[in-house]
């Protein structure tokens, strides 16, 4: 958690995954996978002759003016511009600033790309237009959306399902967006942390409901 300075190679991180029992079968069931992103990302890097940072801002970021997004591969570059610091806690519980997140232990699969809450916005809006991939891949995204259960069951009852969670946490951060199935409403948060994200009961319902159902 606070080694900023050893570099991990993709192949490392997959290689160290095999060691791991399966969470199941091929296509039995959906497990969230850190591994299986990194894997993508390698793919990207060897069908496309680029690295995954090129190819994620030539196809991504530039063209949906994500001025303030790119993805963080080699420790201990820090976050570029004024941010947020976010604490977490040692072995002795005091809390450590993790600024400088090794992003190579993540890479391709979670925390690797610095954004902010502006940026993704962008990002979700294009996305739920259709505007990033033909019908046939969007689909493949869609028809089977991952929730957040803890964010969703706060405010499910009062708005329905009318609206989508994405988002994720990072030592230290956290960053979730709520939008609407056209995109054209958002409520993006991104904070930072003072305690291990696991830790930490969102309570988030009243901000969600004032944007999707106000009328609650």
């Amino acid at each position: 958690m606070f080694d900023f300075t050893t570099h991990y190679r993709p192949l490392d991180l997959v290689s160290w995954s095999r060691a791991r029992p399966r969470t199941g079968e091929p296509g039995e069931k959906w497990t969230y996978s850190n591994t299986n992103y990194t894997v993508l990302g390698m793919i990207v890097e060897r069908l496309t002759g680029h690295t995954l940072a090129t190819e994620l801002r030539t196809r991504l970021f530039d063209p949906l003016n994500m001025t303030k997004s790119y993805l963080m591969v080699r420790p201990p570059d820090g976050v570029k511009g004024p941010h947020g610091h976010g604490y977490y806690p040692d072995a002795d519980g005091g809390l450590r600033d993790v600024d400088r997140f090794n992003a190579s232990f993540a890479g391709a699969g979670a925390g690797g790309v610095v954004s902010t809450a502006h940026d993704v916005s962008a990002f979700n809006r294009a996305f739920t237009q259709g505007k990033l991939l033909p019908p046939e891949l969007q689909r493949i995204l869609t028809d089977h959306v991952p929730a957040a259960p803890r964010l969703r069951s706060a405010v499910r009852g009062r708005c329905g399902d009318d609206f989508h969670i994405t988002g994720g946490l990072a030592p230290g951060s956290v960053a979730m967006t709520f939008y609407s199935a056209d995109g054209r409403r958002q409520f993006a948060m991104s904070f930072t942390l003072s305690v291990k994200p696991t830790t930490v009961e969102f309570d988030a319902g009243k901000a969600v409901e004032a944007v999707f159902c106000p009328s609650s």
